[in-house]
């Protein structure tokens, strides 16, 4: 069965304050995203209007920064919390399949990744489509320089709340 493939945009200004993708990428993505846990989950992504649904299929999220895709990674679950005037809910994303790499722009994704159903332009919309397999994009030659999470370096982070970063 075919996964689905989220594409995510990420708030530059408001949410990183004009933060450069390379230091979201190293200290966000491999560092404090896999470093939360709560209830037991490890690996919290906050989000305050994109909620991305749970398919039957098994979803990962690219992630849209700044008109570049600079990580991606398994959904496992979305959370909604009530709790918090400024977040709606947090995503589940397993440590071990959180991946950074080479910043992709949209023409490359839609050439190598996405040729038979491409993306018009990047927005503030969460695009959707299928892949065969995650291989199909880790693997694919636009997929420079991947990293992934050194679990032995993350400073586990019990019990976290979403809040401002």
């Amino acid at each position: 069965m075919p996964i689905i493939i989220r594409i995510l945009p990420m708030d530059k200004i408001n949410e990183f304050k004009g933060k450069k993708s390379e230091l979201v990428q190293s200290d966000f993505f491999l560092n404090e995203v896999p470093s939360r846990v709560v209830d037991g989950f490890q690996g919290i992504y906050c989000f305050k209007s994109n909620k991305i649904k749970i398919d039957d299929q098994e979803t990962y999220i690219l992630f849209q920064y700044d008109n570049y895709i600079i990580a991606c990674a398994k959904l496992d679950n979305t959370i909604l919390i009530n709790s918090h005037k400024n977040y709606k809910g947090y995503y589940i994303l397993p440590p071990q399949t959180i991946y950074t790499f080479d910043k992709i722009s949209l023409n490359d994704l839609n050439k190598n990744i996405f040729y038979n159903d491409p993306i018009k332009r990047f927005s503030q919309v969460c695009h959707k489509r299928e892949l065969k397999n995650i291989n199909d994009f880790i693997k694919n030659e636009i997929v420079k320089n991947l990293q992934r999470v050194i679990q032995e370096n993350l400073t586990i982070k019990h019990n976290f709340q979403c809040e401002p970063i």
